[in-house]
């Protein structure tokens, strides 16, 4: 994972300082979490959306996804799929209240 105090005091510290390239940072993958990261790439767009934006990410559409690309432990790639998809809808609500 990026060390993201670490990146805000290095840009911070340059002359002129600057603000770090957050929106474009990608975090190290472990292995242990390749299949979760390919699929929530293909069912990214697939959320559930309420008044003020996404609500949850489709869970069936995931469970299609884990069934036809064959992934051996679905239940925890569902789990870490809900995570990121929280995360995600996290970050752009923020987004929203700036």
């Amino acid at each position: 994972m990026p060390n993201c105090a670490a990146c805000r005091i290095l840009y911070g510290a340059k002359l002129p300082p600057q603000d770090p390239p957050c929106d474009t940072c990608r975090p190290v993958l472990c292995d242990e979490n390749e299949d979760a990261i390919m699929l929530y790439s293909i069912v990214q767009n697939q959320w559930i959306m309420g008044a003020g934006g996404p609500v949850e990410i489709n869970h069936l559409a995931v469970w299609a996804a884990i069934d036809r690309y064959g992934v051996k432990d679905g239940v925890k790639v569902f789990e870490k799929i809900l995570a990121l998809s929280r995360w995600m809808m996290n970050r752009i609500n923020e987004k929203k209240e700036t």
